[in-house]
């Protein structure tokens, strides 16, 4: 069996704030397979962005890692060092942030943000050549005339064409491991439709792992092989994307699910799930998703519940799930 390319285990990271550190990952385990798109799906708040953010080690500041290890491609993250990170970025480990309006220096030109990335990958590139496999990735990705609008500023493109040049630009640092934080939350529908099909098409010709970020069941359902879901910064459930959402075993992933599913019959309102996701400067013994679990017993709020596989082939942090 091939060793998954990202091995996480048991990781925990909190963050130091005035009312005291935030357990935003607790105990999370998983696995990234080599060449699959995996889908990470949760309420805002569940440690999704905490995690792509500690996967490349771009935690801010007041962030530590409080436990649990990081596996890249066999080597274990405590050895690497500081050189050895600044070696994955950008070159092994790319990621797109959610919001492409930020995300582009403004004072830089299209044509030195890609340039810089394809020296990075490949220093002995001249000119020449580095303009035109960025004339080549630009017009990949759907941006017209290419050659022309590579001399433009980010301020010069829109929303949905800021996030296709960074898609451009992680794809040309031709990385083991593409990290896409919900890379469409910040644009209109039609444009995060376009983006989708894109990254849709892309997967046919990068050979990487994709790790994708969204609220959108859907979205994940349709794109991604596997699929990870997060609850308070633990792994709630974790398999197949085919498998989970034809028979999800965890309470928390059937209530997403619920809350994406149109049932015919009903007036159509928005369901929500009930209550609040808890406060993870204090969290809760047992399984954080107690408190809102309408099937919770005695024993899902005095002991963690543990990931076990279940008949549907997924794998469950639950006492209740068969």
């Amino acid at each position: 069996m091939t060793a998954a390319l990202v091995e996480v285990r048991d990781l925990g990271v909190a963050f130091a704030t005035e009312r005291g550190d935030v357990h935003a990952l607790r105990h999370v385990s998983l696995d990234l397979a080599r060449g699959a798109i995996v889908g990470l799906v949760g309420e805002s708040g569940s440690g999704k962005s905490t995690l792509a953010l500690a996967l490349p080690m771009l935690l801010p500041a007041n962030a530590r890692v409080t436990g649990g290890e990081i596996r890249f491609d066999g080597v274990s993250f405590a050895a690497m060092g500081e050189r050895g990170f600044k070696e994955l970025r950008g070159r092994r480990i790319a990621m797109v942030f959610q919001d492409p309006m930020t995300s582009l220096n403004p004072v830089i030109s299209i044509a030195s943000h890609l340039g810089d990335v394809i020296a990075r990958r490949h220093p002995d590139l001249g000119r020449r050549e580095r303009k035109r496999r960025a004339i080549a990735m630009l017009d990949r990705v759907g941006i017209p005339d290419a050659e022309r609008r590579l001399g433009g500023f980010a301020h010069e493109f829109s929303g949905g064409m800021r996030q296709r040049i960074m898609i451009a630009m992680a794809l040309l640092a031709e990385p083991d491991l593409l990290i896409a934080d919900e890379p469409t939350t910040a644009l209109d529908v039609t444009i995060e439709r376009q983006i989708l099909v894109l990254l849709r098409d892309l997967r046919r010709e990068f050979a990487g792992t994709i790790l994708f970020i969204s609220h959108s069941l859907g979205t994940v359902a349709e794109l991604c092989d596997e699929v990870i879901v997060l609850y308070a910064g633990t792994v709630a459930e974790t398999g197949a994307s085919a498998a989970l959402f034809a028979r999800a075993g965890h309470p928390y992933m059937q209530a997403l699910i619920r809350c994406e599913t149109e049932v015919p019959g009903t007036d159509r309102r928005l369901r929500s799930i009930p209550g609040d996701v808890p406060d993870l400067i204090d969290p809760p013994g047992g399984c954080a998703f107690a408190p809102r679990c309408p099937v919770a017993v005695a024993a899902c709020r005095s002991a963690v519940p543990l990931l076990r596989p279940l008949a549907g082939g997924t794998h469950a942090a639950c006492h209740v799930a068969r």
